[in-house]
């Protein structure tokens, strides 16, 4: 075979092992689907941190919902339905003010195969408080609010990714914290 028939046959075989779905640990679209199962799960998150200040915002958060929701359902023709439903609404809207970046990635190597990679990440993550709480939650000095009613703390988050076999996108992420 001469040398350029060779070089043509590297070319095509790189270019098919290009077209094959890539997905592990470090890829992009994978950090960005468990950003948004983080983002969806944004209360249980918090919930379960090791960070006190997140997990005390967790704790008031669904407090709040709480005592909004209930109130909403024992008068819900009452004067104040438009501050309860704004309230419920910023409760609903926060997890959307959230900005996730990793401190750290790693992934699994005792268990990996060609179809499935577990990973473990440190997760940073940064919250705006809604203007409705903010300058209430500042006076709880516990909760680490900031000044322009920021939070942020850091969570262990375990993944595996792996292809989706539903064949609706090319594979899945799941998360545990």
């Amino acid at each position: 075979m001469r040398p350029s028939g060779l070089s043509v046959i590297v070319a095509f075989a790189l270019g098919l092992a290009s077209c094959a779905p890539r997905y592990d640990c470090r890829t992009k679209s994978v950090q960005d689907r468990l950003f948004v199962i983080l983002r969806d799960n944004f209360y249980d998150v918090l919930s379960k941190t090791d960070q006190p200040e997140l997990k005390g915002l967790a704790a008031l958060a669904g407090f709040v919902g709480l005592v909004a929701g209930v109130a909403e359902m024992a008068q819900p023709d009452g004067v104040d339905e438009k501050s309860r439903s704004r309230i419920l609404n910023q409760l609903r809207a926060f997890p959307e003010t959230a900005r996730f970046s990793l401190n750290s990635l790693t992934e699994d190597d005792s268990e990996k195969s060609r179809e499935k990679h577990k990973c473990s990440a440190n997760v940073h993550i940064e919250a705006t408080i809604p203007e409705e709480f903010a300058d209430a939650l500042r006076q709880l000095p516990f909760l680490g609010i900031n000044a322009k009613g920021e939070v942020s703390g850091n969570i262990d988050v375990g993944f595996t990714v792996q292809p989706d076999l539903s064949g609706k996108t090319d594979f899945v992420v799941r998360a545990n914290w």
